[in-house]
């Protein structure tokens, strides 16, 4: 198995790799049960993130 490549999971996800860079992150993620979890998980924030984003960001009425 090659080394984990924590340090480029996110743009993994960004699809942001060259083809070569994300054909061997695809390969690792086949044997690699720990780095999918981590693609999961980052997978979850961003769609997380994506509905904050999108939410009013108004105080409650009862802030003071």
């Amino acid at each position: 198995m090659s080394p984990h490549p924590l340090d480029v999971l996110s743009d993994y996800l960004d699809d942001d790799l060259a083809p070569p860079a994300r054909a061997s992150v695809d390969a690792h993620l086949a044997e690699c049960d720990q780095c999918r979890a981590v693609v999961a998980d980052l997978a979850a924030l961003r769609r997380t993130a994506t509905v904050w984003r999108d939410a009013e960001a108004a105080p409650a009425a009862d802030l003071w």
